[in-house]
């Protein structure tokens, strides 16, 4: 398979690569001959026993380092942990001079880098959101501010958008389309909020100005 190939689940279409390097404890240059030889054995055995594909590995005196093919769900903790933990366990109980060297503990320090790696860099991923709809100034795409008018007016051609206060249709496609939330209209509301207008006051979130619902 390509490295740039998609792999199937049953119910997915993923494309999940990791760049990891872990070290070994206190950087002792151990990792050589037929340790180096059994370490690259074992690691792509654990992999293989968890679906995970190395598209190119190499193992260096001190360090490990992969690019590899995960699964969904699988973390990256939990990957490195199989590998390190079965690889450390084997190596010291197969070559006893890292046993006597590392007193019987972990072959490999605490902790490893990882990078995710792909074929879509962060620049193409904003340029196909950018041409979904509409550019805007705060980085998001798709909310049409310029429908809405004030309240009891109509939205004359070429005036700038105002979003102080709108009619209770208009607030509800405007979160609707938002925040994906369903307002129900005025006339359903029960008690003494029923057939209450609404209008929509400037509320800043964040890099997002919406509108936040009050009465009048």
């Amino acid at each position: 398979m390509s490295d740039k190939a998609y792999r199937l689940g049953s119910h997915t279409v993923y494309d999940i690569k990791y760049r990891v390097v872990w070290v070994t404890k206190y950087r002792y240059k151990v990792l050589t001959g037929e340790i180096a030889l059994r370490a690259r054995e074992v690691i792509r055995q654990v992999c293989m026993s968890r679906e995970i594909k190395i598209l190119q590995g190499h193992v260096s005196r001190d360090h490990v380092h992969l690019l590899v093919s995960s699964l969904p769900g699988l973390s990256v903790s939990q990957m490195i942990q199989y590998v390190k933990g079965k690889s450390s366990y084997v190596l010291q109980q197969e070559f006893p001079e890292l046993k006597k060297r590392y007193w019987g503990q972990h072959l490999w320090a605490r902790g490893y880098f990882c990078a995710s790696s792909g074929t879509v860099t962060d620049a193409m991923v904003k340029a196909y959101i950018e041409q979904q709809d509409l550019p805007s100034q705060d980085g998001f795409t798709g909310v049409h501010l310029k429908e809405v008018a004030p309240h009891g007016t109509q939205a004359a051609a070429g005036n700038a958008p105002n979003t102080d206060a709108c009619s209770g249709s208009r607030l509800q496609r405007l979160t609707s389309i938002a925040m994906g939330v369903t307002l129900r209209t005025d006339q359903n509301i029960p008690g003494p909020f029923k057939r209450r207008p609404i209008c929509l006051q400037k509320l800043s979130i964040g890099p997002l100005e919406i509108g936040s619902p009050s009465r009048s």
